[in-house]
């Protein structure tokens, strides 16, 4: 069948269990096999595929009429394979750097297919990120009506865990405001305020109602990390005010703003549709506080340790100047690069 292997990599899907969308990666190993391969027929993939182990991992839908309106051109399958992390804006430019994918119309084509507008009896999204091995996020966003409340609750509570978790940036911003180990009713104080502040614009983000250059947001988002490590550590003895309960409060609730729409921007790229758009944010929220509180069970018994030892005045000056120096790296590569 000509140009089989385009079809056929668009439709392989893996089974995945019932209470996830997890990412299953089409493996570099098949997809070099169906470029270097155009013209295998389907028992000849299947065939490989068992030399390989790996037919019991795949299901080939091989009904006619399903290969018919979606063959990925080589070059995109190309770039897929050489660009395994890329995301839907970076598929995206690709389509428009590349006349031959522009003309046919392909960016309308994949930006359907990421908004999952197609016919679930033909192709579905999940077969683009299957092949294209996109990132969690784009998953979680997956045939969303499909999932009951409790699964598609558990996506998004699940991708707001994540997202803290893998943002080196807010990690440190929560490891930064308990860094003196302060008593317990003030870092429950700051943990509140700081969860009341990126709430309202997370919501508000997320919902395009404030919206927000990344090029403001990041570089603010990495500077309240260098100004609450530096200023909590060195500057509180000299200027006793910052170090007051209201002016610190006052500073988290700001900088939180920020951080909350840099939530709202990552949010932005695994929104469901209008129907279920409010509540995914409140269990992505949900998530995001759940990976707070994550960091600081597994920080404040270090801080703890660290104090008992009484290493605080070697150990918490050098951790704040790091920080410090990297945030601020931040600040400058966020701004200029």
């Amino acid at each position: 069948m000509k140009k089989f292997f385009l079809a056929l990599g668009l439709l392989l899907t893996v089974y995945c269990s019932p209470l996830t969308v997890e990412a299953h990666d089409i493996p570099p190993e098949i997809l070099q096999y169906l470029i270097e391969n155009p013209d295998a027929s389907e028992a000849e993939f299947e065939a490989w595929l068992e030399t390989q182990e790996l037919a019991n991992q795949y299901q080939i839908w091989n009904e006619e009429e399903q290969f018919e309106s979606f063959n990925l051109p080589t070059e995109l399958v190309q770039f897929l394979i050489d660009n395994p992390e890329a995301n839907e804006p970076e598929i995206l430019e690709f389509i428009q750097a590349t006349p031959d994918l522009a003309d046919a119309g392909w960016e309308s084509v994949v930006q359907k297919l990421l908004a999952g507008e197609t016919d679930p009896g033909s192709f579905t999204i999940n077969d683009l990120a299957l092949l294209n091995s996109l990132s969690q996020e784009f998953d979680y966003r997956l045939d969303d009506a499909q999932f009951s409340w409790w699964q598609f609750a558990v996506n998004y509570v699940r991708l707001g865990v994540e997202h803290i978790l893998e943002g080196i940036d807010h990690v440190l911003f929560v490891m930064v405001l308990v860094l003196l180990l302060p008593p317990w009713k003030r870092v429950l104080a700051m943990v509140t305020t700081f969860t009341i502040a990126h709430t309202v614009t997370l919501l508000l983000g997320g919902t395009n109602i404030l919206t927000l250059s990344a090029g403001i947001v990041e570089p603010l988002i990495a500077l309240s990390i260098a100004y609450i490590a530096f200023t909590s550590v060195f500057l509180r003895q000299k200027f006793p005010w910052l170090e007051s309960q209201n002016n610190r409060l006052l500073t988290i609730f700001v900088f939180g703003l920020f951080h909350g729409l840099g939530f709202a921007g990552v949010f932005a790229e695994v929104a469901p549709d209008a129907t279920r758009l409010l509540p995914s944010l409140l269990f992505f929220n949900v998530g995001v506080e759940i990976g707070q509180l994550i960091i600081l069970a597994l920080w404040m018994p270090v801080l703890w340790l660290v104090h008992r030892l009484k290493w605080d005045k070697f150990v918490i000056p050098m951790f704040a100047a790091l920080v410090s120096i990297l945030a601020l790296s931040w600040v400058w590569e966020r701004l200029f690069f």
